[in-house]
């Protein structure tokens, strides 16, 4: 056999088997995620004493196994992407094997905290971590460019939406589009979405968008994004203001027990206002099971924009993807409870709900063609008509609006952090060498 067509061989093996590993992995892990909420929504709410306490000491247990695997694992903090990204830059020899079944397991603990977190964070992570492990095991080092379709595939399974995650491939994380790469993230989704398919198919956010778009009120469109811009600045205000709060007042002792804290603040929350426990499905589903008022809602946005910004500072495994993407979804319940239902938009609530969880999402991350993606598999492959068109309105206007006045996004922020501290920690070490 050619040595090239050898190579190729390999190469197509090595691409189907990750894709084949992250299918399932992920697949596994959602279901996971899905029964372990369950199960903490069940001990919590219960009204059996006995349940209800154990509870509290699995979330005690659990609490300090968490914080050991953090303080074991650095990389799992989080969502793990900034850590991924940095150690692929500078320091390759920090990224191991292990963080895979850690990242697995501490978010579930951080599910069963209820804390705001979802999970397409660590499937990325994940999805990242199994290709370059995968690089290791062929010996094909030289190949860890591709690392990035590994994450976009963790991504696009997380979410079950496999076009999303081929474009989030190169758009978060390659931040390049290159043919050479195409077929490889296309067959690595495809091995994975149709393992992922058989085990769970279930999508995590379907909101189906049966009404057309009306053309007349395509001022609803820049109202959605108007708003959204606003919040993305508040976001990007708080989250910077709370870490550098954390990094002043280190030693205290209430600061270095903040993970633990909010364990406990996440915990009330569950048992005293459930609605807003978890990543926020709940809030989504209420949409449209229950009518509710204006002044509820902008609370419910308030209190998860604090709950969004701290637990940015927590260290807690999990994702903010879908987190911001309630914040998006209360805005547009929000703006139409208050403004287009009133004043006789033809809105539809689903489509409006969308734009703005898309919007917000392409403030705060700078991904337009996967949100243009998401949107549709959100609002159902079937209603296509009804949703491109302002899906492209909203997205590409939220990015020039971002591009034109340099707004950052999350995961900048949270790299600049990185960078801040690895340039200290060389300044530490040259100081005390010389």
């Amino acid at each position: 056999m050619p040595l090239k067509l050898k190579k190729i061989l390999l190469e197509v093996l090595k691409i189907i088997l990750i894709g084949a590993s992250i299918g399932v992995l992920i697949a596994l892990y959602r279901y996971a995620a899905t029964y372990v909420i369950k199960f903490s929504d069940y001990l919590f709410t219960s009204s059996n004493t006995l349940y209800f306490c154990f509870g509290v000491i699995g979330l005690v247990i659990l609490g300090i196994l968490s914080y050991a695997i953090i303080r074991f694992d650095g990389n799992v903090q989080g969502s793990g992407l900034p850590q991924l990204e940095m150690n692929l830059k500078y320091k390759k020899k920090a990224l191991k094997w292990h963080s895979i079944p850690l990242m697995f397991i501490n978010s579930l603990i951080s599910f069963f905290a209820v804390l705001p977190l979802g999970t397409e964070g660590p499937s990325t992570f994940m999805g990242g971590m199994i290709n370059y492990s995968f690089n290791r095991v062929f010996k094909d080092e030289e190949n860890d460019d591709d690392i990035p379709l590994g994450m976009g595939t963790g991504f696009g399974i997380s979410l079950m939406t496999p076009v999303a995650g081929v474009f989030y491939s190169f758009e978060e994380c390659l931040k390049k589009f290159n043919f050479k790469y195409l077929w490889k993230s296309i067959l690595m989704m495809s091995v994975a979405f149709t393992l992922a398919y058989f085990i769970n198919p279930n999508s995590s956010i379907s909101l189906p968008v049966l009404n057309p778009f009306n053309y007349l009120y395509t001022i609803d469109l820049f109202l959605i994004v108007l708003a959204n811009y606003c919040l993305a600045r508040i976001i990007l205000f708080l989250v910077p203001i709370f870490k550098s709060f954390i990094n002043r007042h280190y030693k205290n002792t209430f600061i270095r027990a903040r993970f633990f804290i909010i364990y406990i603040l996440s915990a009330l929350i569950m048992i005293f206002i459930p609605i807003l426990s978890g990543s926020g499905f709940k809030i989504l589903n209420s949409f449209s099971s229950v009518s509710l008022i204006y002044s509820l809602l902008l609370v419910y946005l308030i209190v998860r924009i604090a709950m969004f910004a701290t637990v940015n500072i927590s260290m807690a495994s999990g994702g903010l993807m879908v987190p911001s993407f309630i914040l998006g979804a209360l805005v547009g319940e929000i703006l139409y409870v208050s403004f287009f239902s009133i004043n006789g938009s033809n809105a539809n609530e689903n489509l409006v709900i969308i734009l703005s969880m898309l919007s917000l999402f392409t403030f705060l991350n700078r991904t337009p063609l996967t949100n243009i993606t998401l949107a549709i598999s959100f609002g159902g492959y079937m209603n296509i008509l009804n949703i491109l068109v302002p899906a492209l309105i909203t997205i590409s206007t939220s990015y020039l609006i971002a591009y034109v006045t340099k707004l950052d996004t999350l995961n900048g922020q949270r790299k600049k952090l990185l960078r801040t501290s690895r340039a200290s920690s060389l300044e530490k070490i040259n100081q005390t060498n010389n």
